[in-house]
Parts: structure tokens; sequence; C-alpha cells
């Protein structure tokens, strides 16, 4: 009798001391990251924005944005207890990702044995995607940690259903569907895969009480529903993700091994290297799928072939979702969106990998090729995003200095409409000042969570710090409100230095009268 590798092992393995070690290890490697990442992305400013709201405020606020208000409730609980800087919320995005570790080292190893769970953890390690979700603060670490679970709490359903194991999935199902909405969409794909595979097996008991758990899990979300249909017709109307385009999709088949973020200059490679090194990988996912197929044919790996399919289902389906209604009504997906259902579809490849691995010689050399080629992906994505990470905290560390240097207890910061973002960041970088945004169009929309005033008349008699988005002024609009703030403000005003810099710029304004006193003493 041939051993299957899916088959869960009793007693603790070299493999599974390999599995502990390198899981510790990978997360050691995650903290250095972190550590070296000393600035705010504007995604992370508005995070650390709104936990300063009560958690009624994040409710109001995240209801009229387009995101569930979980991962803010929890990140104000957990930044109260351990401090809100920016490493304790860093680091509570890491322990999202050492949850995962923590599910490929007991579940996944329960159910299907300590190679498949190595492999899993193989590729937490070293898929390059995770060293961002470790230490992003927001919500996909957290997003695809409930989703593995709810998955995983599925297939314990299937392998053994009790009152106990139905609970767990309502459990996760709820805090995924709180957290992000493709984690939502990931759930009723569990939901419905689980009901299916039950009505063919004819466990009539078993999907009766999934029905009952399930509308249990809907009257739980019923709170946010409303919510969530007020921000569907939003986002239909107006929402800032562009359309579609087939760069997008290519970029879909990649994202989650790219060797540096997309929206990152390249620093340590060039492109044609990269596209060399990810058409490789691309053709090993091709290869895998081939292998995979053919493999269903042998009736021993049949089931596990099977149970791969479905786990993938859970990661693929929201996403082909989301790419239809992206196309037929509005934009709806971005590449980090699909994070949040990465964890299944790892599983479903960590069985794969495995059945592929055990059929032969020629498997067990595809596979190591397979891993060591994810490894060199991982490990040029740590010394690139280092170097990147590196330059922008000197950027903000400049801008920091040169604020400081002023010794002004308490100042005024404004930018033009287009500016806001940035001088929201400004509003969580350098609290503790007044930050106007100067405009005379209409605004329909919000600031919050950023504590930004809106006015429509120009400075008279105070200085201030003139904020400017280098990206936004690109477009017409921007740029001729920019040069009308400027050009208006002119007669009363003086720039008195500034700092230019490749993403933003400051100006010191100072008014005539002021400057003309301090040229005379």
């Amino acid at each position: 009798m041939v051993n299957d590798p899916t088959v869960p092992q009793k007693g603790i393995s070299v493999t599974f001391l390999v599995s502990v070690i390198l899981s510790f290890f990978s997360l050691c490697v995650f903290y250095l990251i972190l550590c070296g990442n000393a600035y705010y992305s504007f995604d992370e400013t508005y995070t650390m924005a709104l936990v300063q709201y009560s958690f009624k405020g994040i409710w109001r606020i995240t209801s009229i944005d387009v995101h569930p208000p979980l991962y803010y409730f929890m990140l104000k609980i957990f930044t109260a207890v351990f401090g809100s800087g920016m490493t304790a919320a860093r680091v509570f995005s890491l322990l999202g990702i050492a949850l995962m570790f923590v599910l490929g080292l007991f579940p996944v190893r329960r159910f299907w044995g300590e190679k498949v769970a190595f492999a899993f953890v193989l590729m937490l390690a070293f898929l390059p995607v995770v060293q961002y979700l470790a230490i992003d603060i927001r919500m996909y670490s957290w997003s695809m940690f409930f989703v593995t679970a709810a998955s995983l709490s599925a297939y314990w359903i299937y392998t053994k259903a009790s009152v106990y194991s139905y609970l767990v999935l309502t459990f996760f199902a709820l805090c995924s569907a709180y957290i992000h909405y493709y984690a939502f969409l990931g759930v009723l794909v569990i939901f419905g895969l689980l009901f299916t595979i039950l009505i063919i097996s004819k466990r009539k008991k078993d999907w009766i009480w999934l029905i009952f758990f399930f509308i249990l899990f809907l009257a739980g979300f019923s709170l946010w529903i409303p919510a969530l249909v007020s921000q569907i017709g939003a986002v239909n109307q107006h929402f800032w993700i562009t359309s579609i385009t087939a760069k997008d999709i290519l970029l879909f088949t990649y994202y989650t091994f790219s060797p540096k973020e997309p929206t990152h200059p390249y620093t340590i490679f060039t492109l044609p290297m990269m596209g060399a090194a990810l058409s490789v990988m691309l053709l090993f996912i091709a290869a895998i799928i081939i292998w995979s197929v053919k493999l269903f044919k042998e009736e021993p790996k049949r089931i596990s072939i099977l149970t791969a399919l479905c786990f993938s289902l859970v990661a693929l389906l929201p996403v082909i979702f989301a790419v239809i209604y992206s196309y037929i009504q509005a934009p709806v997906i971005i590449p980090r969106y699909t994070t949040t259902v990465l964890g299944p579809l790892l599983i479903a490849f960590s069985i794969a990998c495995t059945q592929i691995f055990t059929n032969s010689t020629k498997g067990k050399y595809f596979i190591t090729l397979c891993f060591a080629l994810l490894a060199l992906l991982g490990i040029t994505r740590f010394f690139s995003e280092r170097k990147y990470t590196q330059g922008e905290a000197k950027d903000d560390m400049e801008m920091a200095g040169y604020i400081k240097a002023k010794n002004l207890e308490k100042t005024v910061f404004m930018s033009t409409l287009d500016g806001a973002g940035t001088l929201g960041m400004f509003s969580v970088n350098h609290p503790g000042n007044l930050f106007f945004v100067y405009t005379e169009r209409e605004n329909t929309g919000t600031y919050l969570p950023f504590k930004l005033v809106q006015v429509d008349k120009l400075p008279r008699d105070f200085d201030f710090f003139y904020v400017k988005n280098n990206y936004a002024t690109q477009n017409k609009i921007s740029d001729g409100e920019d040069r009308f703030f400027r050009t208006s403000i002119q007669p009363d005003f003086v720039v008195v230095d500034s700092l230019v810099q490749k993403e933003k710029s400051i100006y010191r304004f100072r008014t005539v009268h002021r400057e003309r006193a301090v040229q005379s003493e």
C-alpha cells in the first residue's frame, strides 16, 4: 500500500520541527522588515487617523467609506493596550500572519499531514506579497487569516460535523464579513461549496444544520447590511478605482509573487529581469495545474485533487465575480484585495504540490525548482523593498526635521482640494496643528477620518505652511488651482523657505509685514 502524503501522521517529526523553525525565522524576518519601515503610506495614515475615534465614530465613518469596521475596532483595542505608535500598529498586522503559520502547523497538518503543512509554511515564508501583508497597517493579513480559518472550519464540518464546528465556522465567517467585502464573498463561496458537497454526499442532517447556521450568520451580518447597500450605490456612482485594462489582468496573475510592490520603482533589478522571472513562475504554476489534472485520473489521488480544487474556488470565484462586476457595472477590484482570499489558494497549491512531489522523482525535482524560484523572488523582494523604504523613511525624516527646526508650537498647514490627501497625512505625522483645505469648488465628499477644515477664503494675516501633492498637480485642474492660490496670496505673502521632495512639497509662507519686521531686526 502506497502512503498518501495528505493523510495526517501522528507524533512530532523532523519535518514538523523544521516547519516550526521556519515559521519562527520567517516571523523574525518580517519583524526586521517592520522595524525598517519607518514611514506611513496614505492608507496607513487613514487607519491611524480612524482609530483615534470612538467605536461609534468608527462605525459611522466606515459606513460612508468602502470597508466594514471590524479591523479598526480590533486595532483600536490593540493600540489602547500596547501603545498607539507605528510599531504597535504594524505588529498587529504581523500577528495576522503569525496566526496563518499557526493554521499551517496545526489544522492543516491535522487534516492533510506534515508534508502539506510544510509546503504551506514554505509558501507563507517565501511568497513575496506576505512581506507586505505582514507590516501594512491595513486589514489584509487579518482578512486572509479569517477566510482561511473559515475554509478550514468548513473542511472540519465535512470530515466530522458537530455543533462546535458549525459555531466555529459561523464565528470566522462573521469576522470575515465584517473585515473586508472580498472576505465576505469568500465565506459565501465557502457556505455554497459546503452545502453543495453535503447535498451530493446525501448528508441531510448536516446540510440542514448548515442552513440554520448560515441564517444565523446572515442575522449577525444584518446590522451592517444598510451600510453595505449604501456603499454599493455610492461605488456604482463614483469610485476611485479605474477601469480594468489588459495590463491590470496581467498584474493580478503575478501580484502575489512579484519581487517588488507594483507601484514602487525598480531598485536592484530591471523590468526585463523581473519579466523573465515572473514568466517562468507563471509557467511553473500552469505546469502544476496541468500535472494536477493528470493526477486526478489516478483513483488514490482523486480526493486530494478535488479537495485542492474546492479550496482554490474559494479564492478564485470572488475574484472572477469582481472582475465581471467591474466590467458590467463599476470597477471594484485592485490586486491587494485579492489577498483577502489568498489563504485557501495556498492550501490548494500545498496539497497539489505535495501530490506532485511524492508522485515521482521528476515531480520532486520540479516542485523543488518551483520553491527555489519562489524563495529567490521572496529574497529579492526583501532587498528591493528595503532599499525603497529606506529612501521613503529618509524623506519623512527630512520633512519632520524641516518642520521641527521652525520651533513652532502650533501652526497652520494649508492645501488645495487635490492636496487634501497629502494634508491628511501631515495631520497624522504632525498632530496638534491646524489643517485647512482651500477650495472654491463644490466638494460633496468628506475628509474624514482626517481632521481637516475646508475654507473658501484665502489667508490674509497669519503665517502658514502650504502643502502640495506633486502628483496631483500634474493634471490641469489641480495645477490651475495651485497656481490660482499662490498667485492670489502673492501681494500679502512671501515664501520664506521650502522643501521639495519627489511626492510632496512644502512652502513656508509669511505675511509681508512680518517678513519686513524680521528683516529689519
